[in-house]
């Protein structure tokens, strides 16, 4: 209601007027006259007339003693449509095709707020995730690409990706919690249509860890987002969610498997919700 206020309120004085017109177009018509009295009618003489034979005089006192004839009136439906009336009528359609062409305007503003806006999503390059020693402990790095899919540019105000190791099966917490903003790097950038930039992430494991995911007795997923604004002030969250599957890894037992191994990708989508969308926020 609020929102439909801020946006029509110029129509508003324009209902008020329409209806205190035709308020006061019934009100005028519907209020009854009271008839004029035989003495209010008779209408006195301002000048002196000329002597009147009595003979003329007689005559006019009878006349006078004969009751007054009334006029009867038909009684009134309360209602005389006459020109004001049309033009009241063709006021009050006008108003109304008026305001059907602002819930068309509102309809037409809304979807190409929708069609144009921007849509910036995160994905990752091939092969995923990679396993490295760094400093005798394992790693896990990967690199984001956060890119605008829409046709409008977009304000990267935040990127987050870090990753969750549980036991194999147990899932992910619903609805998704990540971490405050507070005490790390937040990125940041302006993307026109179609543009990128890359978000490279080092995980560190413990030697346990990397192994029951190498085993698949634990799950690693990788979660993130990120947090933009678009060309009219809305903003709005990419989320992003993957699990890895070690079984992608497993080099093939032929050389024909060579060139499909090299483009290969360990992780795969994860189907809870909100985990992989697209909302708004703020």
């Amino acid at each position: 209601m609020l929102r439909f206020l801020r946006r029509y309120w110029p129509v508003i004085p324009i209902m008020v007027v329409f209806a205190a017109a035709v308020l006061q177009e019934w009100s005028n018509k519907t209020t009854p006259q009271p008839p004029l009295s035989a003495a209010a009618s008779q209408v006195p003489a301002l000048a002196a007339s000329p002597p009147i034979p009595p003979a003329e005089i007689q005559q006019a006192q009878s006349a006078n003693s004969a009751p007054p004839q009334q006029k009867v009136t038909p009684p009134s439906s309360g209602w005389d449509w006459d020109a004001e009336d049309t033009i009241a009528v063709f006021t009050g359609l006008t108003f109304f095709v008026f305001m059907g062409q602002l819930w068309q305007m509102s309809r037409t503003n809304q979807h190409f707020r929708v069609t144009e806006r921007a849509y910036v999503k995160m994905s990752h390059f091939s092969p995923g995730v990679s396993f490295v020693q760094n400093m005798g402990a394992p790693h896990a790095i990967l690199a984001i690409r956060v890119r605008n899919f829409g046709h409008t540019p977009a304000h990267v105000t935040d990127v987050y990706v870090g990753s969750l190791i549980t036991s194999a099966g147990e899932g992910l917490l619903h609805p998704p919690e990540y971490p405050s903003i507070e005490g790390r790097e937040i990125g940041a950038a302006f993307l026109v249509a179609d543009d990128e930039f890359i978000h490279r992430v080092d995980f560190g494991l413990t030697h346990a860890d990397h192994t029951a995911v190498i085993n698949g007795a634990a799950d690693l997923y990788i979660i993130g987002y990120v947090d933009y604004r678009d060309k009219f002030g809305q903003i709005h969250r990419g989320a992003y969610a993957r699990i890895y599957d070690p079984g992608i890894d497993e080099p093939p037992a032929n050389v024909a498997g060579l060139e499909a191994f090299e483009n290969r990708n360990n992780l795969t989508i994860v189907s809870e919700p909100r985990y992989n969308d697209d909302f708004p926020i703020g």
